[in-house]
């Protein structure tokens, strides 16, 4: 497992994205600032993964002097907690978005798609676009190829979450389109490039929410935590034989947070950061909650 956080960028109260680097480490359960020989963009809406010990991720966006938002399609990655590289400076890479989501496989990190405007950094739009596109990068070559897909239609969404099971399905859940927040879970083989609509009743209601976090538990097992303005409510996404089941998961904590970040050991889920649901602030809490068996 790995052997902390590490958090790039984000909002905060005062200055919009930042571009600090952080360690949160479990052996003595502190925040440690990380000194890295080049500084990272002060982006925020991107989602990192890792892989063989290096940090990467793409896109997002920063406030320009002016208060407009203004979009990134770089992709950088972070090495042994120190060394970082413009793994690639835009060249034949997806357009600039924020939003997204990306997962990692054993050669690839996939993304999948995103929001872009002309707007200000709270995303007032005099126009914008919702990415339905699915983009793999190689973390051999650190290349981009653009997926073609089959199946049922990807819709435009951003604020959403994926989730990778048994290393070939990618599962998306959640996040806004241009008609809401009224969009199925669905699930790409990267095997045979096929998107498939996951039937999630009686919880499809409950699962149409953005803002919300996938955790992985096991290979073939996420954790589904929605935001507290919706309730909280945690779902488990499990594959098996028989396909892709998904359980609410009863719990007693609430957390009161939004735009979170998270992660999962197996029996534990590490909820850090985030904006107040009450307060509307972004807070620097770190939330733990322990998943008992009816967690399957």
């Amino acid at each position: 497992p790995f052997p902390g956080i590490l958090t790039v960028g984000g909002f905060t109260n005062q200055y919009g994205p930042v571009a600090d680097v952080w360690f949160f480490d479990f052996s003595d359960n502190a925040w440690h600032p990380v000194l890295l020989d080049f500084k990272v963009p002060a982006v925020a809406g991107t989602t990192p993964v890792v892989f063989n010990n290096t940090f990467t991720f793409f896109g997002g966006n920063y406030q320009t002097l002016d208060g407009t938002a203004t979009f990134s399609n770089e992709t950088f990655s972070i090495t042994n907690f120190r060394s970082v590289v413009v793994a690639n400076n835009g060249t034949n890479a997806p357009s600039a978005r924020a939003l997204h989501s990306a997962v990692s496989n054993s050669t690839h990190m996939i993304v999948f798609g995103g929001f872009f405007c002309v707007c200000s950094v709270n995303f007032n739009a005099v126009n914008k676009h919702i990415f339905s596109d699915t983009w793999a990068w190689s973390h051999a070559d650190q290349s981009w190829t653009e997926i073609t897909t089959n199946g049922a239609a990807s819709l435009p969404r951003f604020q959403h979450t994926a989730a990778l099971l048994n290393n070939v399905d990618m599962v998306i859940v959640g996040g806004s389109g241009d008609q809401g927040t009224d969009l199925p879970v669905m699930v790409l083989n990267l095997e045979t490039s096929t998107w498939t609509v996951l039937s999630t009743a009686p919880f499809t209601h409950s699962l149409q929410v953005d803002r919300a976090a996938a955790i992985s538990l096991s290979s073939s097992a996420f954790a589904y935590l929605t935001n507290a303005q919706v309730g909280g409510q945690l779902f488990t996404f499990r594959s098996s034989s028989t396909g892709i089941t998904v359980t609410e998961v009863q719990s007693a904590t609430q957390i009161p947070v939004d735009y979170f970040g998270a992660v999962g050991n197996g029996s534990e889920l590490l909820v850090f950061f985030g904006r107040s649901a009450t307060a509307g602030n972004f807070v620097n809490t770190l939330y733990s909650l322990t998943l008992g068996c009816n967690a399957g």
